[in-house]
């Protein structure tokens, strides 16, 4: 599809959610996202309709905000059946995705020492709890070579072979 595209602030009230958009997302936590730190990606809108490809619960937790203006990133020239092709792999190709809890966590751990916690992230305390919890690292094979000192062995993920350091992941409360 070689079409010329635009971005550019949109009025909300010239575009609208896709009326067979089946996924529905946290508009409130996403609200809270758009106050944290603004919209730092454009929706996607079908030029000719006007209807939200990728974005809907963005659009609507721009509404619970008040905000009369969002950065829409303007497709021209599809069909009614393009637009929802790319509104069903928008909302399917983040469903592939996994997450790899290790890294996640760490990164969680950072921010939650950070001024700001973990405002806006979309976790609280409660979920990095339970992410912590659910590291079980007791069906990981030792690594032979290391020493074992608990707080220094290392373990290997029998799924992936990622080696990391046990202690790494035990929960502090």
């Amino acid at each position: 599809m070689a079409t010329i595209r635009t971005t550019k602030m949109v009025d909300l009230d010239s575009i609208q959610p896709h009326k067979d958009n089946y996924n529905h997302g946290d508009a409130g936590a996403i609200s809270l996202s758009l106050q944290h730190h603004g919209q730092y990606r454009a929706i996607v809108v079908s030029e000719a309709t006007g209807n939200i490809l990728a974005g809907n619960h963005t659009y609507k937790a721009a509404q619970m905000n008040g905000e009369t203006q969002m950065l829409a990133h303007l497709i021209p020239g599809l069909s009614l059946e393009d637009e929802k092709r790319i509104m069903v792999a928008d909302n399917q190709y983040a469903r592939l995705a996994y997450t790899d809890d290790n890294q996640l966590s760490e990164l969680l751990l950072e921010l939650q020492a950070s001024d700001d916690g973990l405002t806006a992230t979309g976790y609280d305390s409660d979920d990095l709890d339970t992410l912590l919890a659910d590291l079980d690292t007791s069906g990981f094979l030792p690594v032979e070579d290391t020493p074992r000192l608990d707080e220094l062995q290392q373990v290997e993920c029998p799924a992936c072979g990622e080696r990391f350091t046990a202690s790494q992941h035990v929960s502090v409360s």
